[in-house]
C-alpha cells in the first residue's frame, strides 16, 4: 500500500520501485490510497523535465484501475466524479450542501477537462431549465 503519494514527483517515484516488486505477479496487487494520480493521467509532468513521470504515465498508469475515485469540482455548477469499482462513472450534479443527482453516467473514466468544461455546465444548464418550468 502507498499511502498519499501525491504533488512531490520523488513520492510517485519511490511508489514505483515498491510498484516493480509486484507488478510482475498476478497474485499480488499494489494499492494506491489517496494519490494524486490523476497528475500522471494528464500528463501534468513535462516528460522533458521529469522523464520518470512521464515513463510511468506510459507504462503504469494503463494498468490502474481506480477502485473507489472521488474528484470534487467546486464553484457554481459544482459537482463530483465518482466511481465505485466495478461499477460506472457517474457525474453528479450539487444543487445545495445536502443534495446532488447523477447527470451523467459511462463506463469508461471521462477526463477531467470533460466534466468541468462539458458535462456539469451542460447539467447545471438543463437543470435550471427544468426548474423554470418547474420540472424538478
Amino acid at each position: 500500500i502507498a499511502a498519499y503519494p501525491s504533488f512531490d514527483p520523488r513520492e510517485l517515484v519511490a511508489a514505483d520501485k515498491v510498484w516493480s516488486f509486484v507488478r510482475n505477479d498476478d497474485k499480488k496487487s499494489f494499492v494506491f490510497f489517496n494519490a494524486e494520480l490523476d497528475r500522471l493521467r494528464s500528463n501534468y509532468y513535462p516528460g522533458l523535465f521529469y522523464p520518470q513521470m512521464a515513463r510511468l504515465s506510459k507504462e503504469m498508469m494503463p494498468l490502474v484501475t481506480p477502485v473507489y475515485y472521488i474528484h470534487n469540482f467546486k464553484g457554481a455548477g459544482g459537482g463530483v466524479l465518482f466511481r465505485a469499482y466495478p461499477g460506472p462513472w457517474q457525474v453528479l450534479l450539487r444543487l445545495s450542501q445536502e443534495e446532488v443527482v447523477v447527470v451523467h453516467v459511462q463506463d469508461e473514466q471521462p477526463s477531467l477537462k470533460t466534466v468541468a468544461l462539458d458535462i456539469l455546465p451542460r447539467a447545471a444548464v438543463e437543470y435550471m431549465k427544468k426548474k423554470k418550468e418547474g420540472n424538478a
